[in-house]
């Protein structure tokens, strides 16, 4: 561990995770507010206690562009705390999370909150290059005469919108999209359509299984305009079966393989926690949920999505000297289905690790049993800023569930980097009580 202070996650909170373009009712402030508002009312001790405020968010509205300072405000935090927005796509909220971890390095810092929020129903659009061209020269035209000949040259094609969330998860370094991606991955990695379907079913069904179980304990309700309550995830998908994926038609790529099913669904959502010094933790008798031991950040070559899941996990291990056994429980990225599969081939495989991590012999193995345990993103859905935050936030309630003591989490974004944070449980009973 390369830190002089350890850090602790007192507590959490996210929204309810809500499919895109099913409600829209929330900006990915709104979301922040309520969450920070049911997190700072049950810790009201430390609410003048905060010393920064840092929250990830790939696409905040116009209105909230740091959207930071915006949420700090509406909470009504001190004005004087200093609240910046971070952004690195899809890695957004890890990125939140080890931002956090870094400011509590200061001397005079012991209090973070910190978030992630994103509500993609509510991304803008845009208007081409040669609409905005065209709108210019109009504007410059101060003749009728030369207003009409710039109105001659309009054509139907300019009002073609961009997405900014379909521009945006667009790798144009390699000009290759999610889909070409994963089609590369699949040959390398020798991964079927039967692999990546297992993987969609799987995300699901434990996604429906920890809901009904009540295993999401970190959500708390929030409320629209008009009074309605939103109170669960709603991307999950109960209905899908082997056989309705089968049936689905591959897209794009050189082996036609992956489907629209094997792509993340979009949501709605925030998650916000609590970091403190060690200082803090014992000053106000604070209990926390768990440590962050460490976090980091790696890169890659710009379309090592899948790869780069494995950049952080090697930088982690190395660093604070465990083994890949030593940890009970993990979370991988699953924007395409492929990349919990790679990243468990790549770790496992001593040819992999020698050509992607300049390692001689594999970390080993990630089981099953032990990954995504509670359904990722393919069942729950993607918020963008609020996802890494989500993952941080329910890994340590996973620890305590299972009385586990290390636990990791991942994510990538486009371009090929990787966050990662390694979290251990405090409250482990003991070795010998870990699971096998």
């Amino acid at each position: 561990m390369l830190r002089n202070k350890r850090v602790f996650l007192v507590d959490g909170l996210r929204t309810p995770f809500l499919k895109f373009g099913q409600y829209g009712s929330f900006s990915g402030g709104d979301l922040a507010v309520q969450a920070g508002k049911a997190l700072l009312n049950r810790n009201q001790l430390l609410v003048d206690k905060i010393d920064e405020v840092i929250i990830g968010s790939v696409r905040p509205e116009i209105k909230e562009n740091n959207v930071a300072r915006s949420v700090a405000m509406r909470l009504g935090l001190n004005y004087t705390l200093p609240a910046w927005t971070v952004q690195t796509n899809c890695a957004t909220g890890v990125l939140a999370v080890h931002a956090g971890v870094r400011a509590l390095q200061d001397a005079d810092v012991h209090i973070v909150l910190v978030g992630g929020t994103d509500a993609t129903s509510r991304i803008n659009f845009s208007i081409s290059k040669e609409y905005f061209n065209w709108l210019i020269a109009l504007k410059r035209a101060h003749s009728l005469r030369e207003r009409l000949r710039v109105l001659s040259k309009w054509r139907p094609s300019y009002l073609k919108l961009y997405s900014e969330l379909v521009e945006g998860s667009y790798d144009y370094h390699t000009n290759t999209g999610l889909f070409a991606l994963t089609e590369i991955l699949l040959d390398e990695f020798g991964i079927s359509k039967a692999d990546l379907d297992a993987i969609r079913l799987r995300s699901n069904q434990r996604a429906a299984f920890a809901q009904d179980n009540g295993y999401f304990c970190e959500v708390t309700p929030i409320f629209d305009s008009k009074g309605q309550v939103y109170d669960k995830d709603t991307a999950i998908d109960r209905e899908v079966t082997l056989e309705s994926l089968q049936k689905l038609q591959a897209l794009e790529g050189p082996y036609a393989v992956a489907t629209i099913g094997h792509m993340v669904n979009l949501v709605d959502g925030a998650a916000l926690i609590l970091l403190a010094s060690e200082e803090a933790v014992e000053k106000y008798q604070l209990k926390p949920l768990c440590e962050i031991v460490d976090s980091t950040f790696s890169a890659g070559k710009t379309n090592h999505l899948g790869q780069a899941l494995a950049y952080s996990t090697d930088k982690l291990l190395k660093r604070n000297g465990l083994q890949l056994n030593d940890i009970d429980f993990w979370e991988f990225y699953e924007a395409s289905a492929a990349f919990p599969i790679v990243a468990r081939k790549l770790l496992a495989s001593d040819e992999k690790c020698q050509q992607y991590l300049g390692r001689k012999t594999a970390w080993g193995e990630i089981k099953e049993e032990q990954y995504n345990v509670d359904g990722g993103l393919q069942g729950l859905g993607h918020a963008f800023g609020g996802t890494g935050v989500r993952y941080v936030l329910h890994m340590a309630h996973i620890l305590r569930r299972h009385n586990a003591q290390y636990g990791m989490v991942h994510a990538t974004s486009i371009a090929g980097q990787s966050g990662g944070v390694l979290l251990k449980n405090i409250t482990v009973a003991n070795e010998d009580a870990r699971p096998e």
